[in-house]
């Protein structure tokens, strides 16, 4: 009978969280939909503002996981479902 050994998160394709520490300090997490953004003109413009802002000023800056050329699409797609990404997927146009 072969053993059975436990295997590391990376090796699942999971990646370490460190969300219970966080709890554990009384962080709150507050997500948002698009709709609750781009809903209301006044708070679209807010966010938009916000993402121009950091991104002139770098203090927000894109992690791009991984870039395709567009004639590997089919592979673009395999790696997003793989869902081992950790930043955006770019298909170069």
């Amino acid at each position: 009978m072969r053993e059975r050994r436990e295997r590391k998160p990376e090796e699942k394709g999971e990646r370490e969280t460190h969300l219970p520490p966080a709890l554990k300090k009384g962080l709150t997490f507050r997500c948002y939909t698009i709709m609750e953004i781009t809903k209301f003109p006044e708070k679209r413009e807010k966010g938009k503002k916000f993402i121009y802002d950091g991104l002139e000023s770098g203090a927000l800056k894109p992690i791009i996981a991984k870039t395709f050329p567009l004639d590997d699409m089919v592979g673009a797609h395999k790696y997003m479902e793989s869902n081992v990404q950790m930043g955006k997927i770019v298909v170069e146009v």
